[in-house]
């Protein structure tokens, strides 16, 4: 039975930002889009002329051209109507459906740690409550094992990166400090850069700390001695 263009629009899921979802929704999209022979709309921005095409070639890019305006309209329409109400404002502002696709990739198909880290943390976290499907449950794992397999696996260098930042405090100082470390590109964050820039966090609280202790105590002592002072006074 052949599936038409409405049938694969209709299971294009809405797509809202979940961690791990942006890879099947634009796979399916592109799948929905080649159907429909729009594929080329958001994989290119134009349709300039090829050196050395064929005459097929040049007739299939002159008839793209001749309805990219109409053709990316609608793309912009089915893109929009699958996007969640919490992603609209991120594409809105763009003009074409091919930026609207780029604006998606730069922010869900990043290839930062904070990607990586997040699918860690989630695993990590994970944890089977009472009255859950227990199937549920193992599926939910073994999805986040299988992202991580395709994201490149998982390594003891990066499994030692994942500990050290997940055993930082929560205040506020220390979050700063692991935000900027998980928007660093992954292949460049190593364990020992990692440790670096912890120790020296660490160092500069440490010293911040001493210091605000070492005023209360001088003014603890200041207090005393007008304490003193004045029951001298009194007597």
């Amino acid at each position: 039975m052949t599936t038409s263009a409405s049938d694969l629009y209709k299971a294009l899921p809405t797509f809202d930002a979940s961690v791990g979802k942006w890879p099947a929704f634009y796979f399916k999209l592109k799948v929905h889009l080649k159907g429909r022979e729009l594929l080329h709309i958001i994989e290119r921005e134009s349709d300039p002329i090829v050196v050395g095409e064929t005459a097929e070639e040049k007739k299939t890019r002159e008839a793209q051209a001749s309805t990219r305006k109409q053709d990316d309209a609608k793309v912009r329409g089915m893109i929009v109507n699958k996007l969640s109400d919490d992603i609209l404002p991120l594409v809105v502002d763009q003009p074409t459906a091919y930026k609207m696709v780029e604006r998606l990739k730069s922010q869900y198909q990043s290839t930062s740690a904070a990607s990586a880290l997040s699918r860690l943390d989630r695993l990590l976290d994970m944890e089977f409550k009472t009255g859950q499907e227990i199937s549920s449950h193992i599926g939910a794992v073994n999805g986040i094992i299988n992202q991580i397999r395709d994201a490149g696996g998982l390594d003891l260098d990066k499994l030692h990166v994942v500990v050290l930042l997940r055993s930082m405090p929560k205040t506020p100082e220390w979050t700063t400090v692991i935000s900027a470390l998980k928007a660093q590109e992954e292949s460049t964050l190593t364990k020992e850069k990692v440790a670096r820039t912890l120790t020296e966090t660490a160092n500069e609280t440490g010293s911040k700390n001493e210091g605000s202790l070492k005023g209360k105590e001088r003014s603890s002592a200041f207090q005393i001695r007008q304490e003193e002072s004045h029951m001298s006074q009194l007597w």
